[in-house]
């Protein structure tokens, strides 16, 4: 009948001290006496019962009318000289109001505190339902999340495999005819389609019998998966092939887990495509007019310079992201604790535009960064449950190995974000703190140290770098038809080869709340 029950309330002659001294002379503050059950309902969630007896009820009273005593204005008196029961009878109304809310917040306060909690949310707490009785004690309730409680696993030696990231000439041709093609024309095509076209089409989504939704006039690109929001499209390219204007085809996708109707979720639809046109992607010219257009280049030697630079920070970005797949795999093996589900949906946009920035700060054009975060929407409440678990489990290590920040870390965090977006360090960090973000770039460094002293302790073996094939064309739209949720302002976007030669040494983009960084820089070696 115990196990879920913490009743370790401290000694009364622990709580109240208000006798006490310091060595200077100052009156140590008086803590309250309250008796606390805390019921276990999970790794994360308590339940918290406080009754505070009614003589610290009385107390608080008397030193709220007090207070109030020294400035009230009641007619026939000087202010502050009324007696202090004309006061209290004047003011009752408002003097219990405010009594309520410091000793809730007083008793939140301390409760935490004496029992070692850390909340990862706001208590869920309505003060406008707790009562402050006449007689007897005050009594409330409420649901908090705390950090879960885990032994921590081993994390100094941990054996991880680098990615070369060396760029080849080759990787630069090839980068600079994918460029060159984002630049180019499309034109129109007698050809039945195939891989690499761009086909206009009318897609509609059915479950049974049931419309999910209509899409019209979309223009995709021939791959082997089309990503929606919450659906892929497997063998897009090959359910198209050799289709013309007019044509229709039909074929199944699987919804995520994550949609929001239950009856859906994980299930298969059949969606129809209607071939409206198709486009072959012709590249663009090497000419001075483009050069402009993509970045103001002198020549074409400078242009491919930027494009090796590109490669450099996308190679880099994805040798770190390696390295902390590996890091994050490994802590996480023994991590048999979960995460409310609330928390969960929560943090997941806040997931998704954390790695939409990191994208964009490592040179992705626009249609990868999409492709990329529709693959991790598709499964984005266990992804989210992971990053989480992995920041609770850094931020355990960060108090073992009592690492601490200082301003300048904060302002190294924000100036390269400002380099990344090429803007003053002063206006992002006042965007950041307009948009409440400054305790997530917190967050951000205190990470990036941590993961960098696992990197540290860490020995590693050099292992090549696998080709990347863009396998993907994505829609920013649901199968479903379920809004997209509000995003913060998206940082400032750049053309591909802008991107690719504005400075910076990781990608940085500072997450809300307890959404975890971007990979720790690769260490020296």
């Amino acid at each position: 009948m115990q196990d879920d029950l913490l009743e370790q309330q401290p000694a009364e002659e622990e709580l109240a001290g208000g006798d006490e001294h310091l060595d200077s002379g100052e009156e140590v503050a008086r803590k309250l006496v309250q008796e606390v059950q805390i019921h276990v309902l999970g790794a994360c969630q308590r339940h918290v019962r406080v009754s505070i007896p009614r003589e610290e009820i009385d107390r608080y009273v008397e030193e709220t009318v007090g207070k109030l005593a020294l400035d009230a204005v009641v007619p026939g008196f000087r202010p502050g000289r009324a007696p202090r029961k004309l006061v209290e009878r004047r003011f009752r109304k408002e003097v219990l109001q405010q009594v309520k809310s410091s000793l809730l917040n007083d008793s939140v306060a301390q409760l935490i505190d004496d029992y070692d909690l850390v909340p990862i949310s706001e208590p869920e707490l309505e003060e406008e339902h707790v009562l402050l009785p006449e007689t007897g004690p005050m009594v409330y309730e409420f649901h908090l999340e705390v950090r879960p409680e885990f032994e921590l696993p081993q994390w100094k030696g941990l054996e991880l495999e680098s990615l070369d990231e060396q760029v080849t000439d080759q990787d630069v041709e090839e980068a600079l005819r994918a460029m060159l093609l984002r630049y180019g024309t499309l034109e129109p095509t007698l050809e039945p389609a195939a891989k690499g076209d761009h086909v206009t089409v009318n897609l509609t989504f059915r479950y049974g019998e049931r419309l999910l939704r209509e899409l019209r006039e979309q223009e995709l690109a021939l791959a082997p998966r089309l990503l929606f929001r919450d659906a892929i499209l497997e063998g897009f390219d090959a359910l198209l092939a050799g289709a013309r204007p007019g044509e229709r085809r039909t074929g199944t996708l699987t919804l995520s887990s994550d949609v929001a109707d239950p009856a859906l979720r994980g299930q298969q639809v059949e969606v129809e495509l209607e071939v409206l046109d198709v486009k072959r992607p012709q590249p663009a010219p090497i000419n001075e007019s483009l050069l402009q257009r993509v970045g103001g280049f002198q020549d074409e030697q400078e242009l491919r310079q930027a494009v090796r630079r590109s490669l450099t920070l996308r190679y880099e970005f994805e040798a770190r992201r390696h390295l902390r797949n590996q890091i994050r795999q490994k802590l996480l093996a023994q991590a048999n604790w979960d995460l409310p589900p609330g928390l969960l949906r929560s943090q997941a946009q806040r997931e998704i535009e954390r790695f939409m920035l990191e994208l964009r700060a490592s040179g992705y054009d626009e249609d990868t960064i999409l492709a990329r975060v529709n693959e991790v929407r598709l499964d984005i409440l266990a992804n989210t449950r992971c990053a989480l678990q992995e920041h609770f489990l850094l931020e355990r290590i960060a108090e073992e190995e009592g690492i601490k920040l200082t301003e300048e870390d904060i302002d190294l965090e924000v100036a390269l974000i400002a380099a990344q977006q090429q803007e003053s360090p002063r206006r992002v960090r006042a965007r950041l703190e307009k948009s409440n973000q400054m305790d997530a770039l917190y967050n951000l460094a205190i990470e990036r140290h941590v993961l960098q002293r696992i990197l540290d302790h860490a020995t590693f073996t050099k292992v090549e770098r696998k080709k990347a094939e863009v396998s993907a064309t994505a829609l920013d739209e649901s199968v479903c038809g379920e809004a997209a949720p509000e995003s913060a302002p998206p940082s400032a976007e750049l053309p591909p080869a802008q991107a690719a030669a504005s400075p910076s040494d990781s990608p940085t983009a500072g997450p809300p709340e307890t959404s975890p960084p971007p990979p720790a820089s690769e260490p020296q070696r």
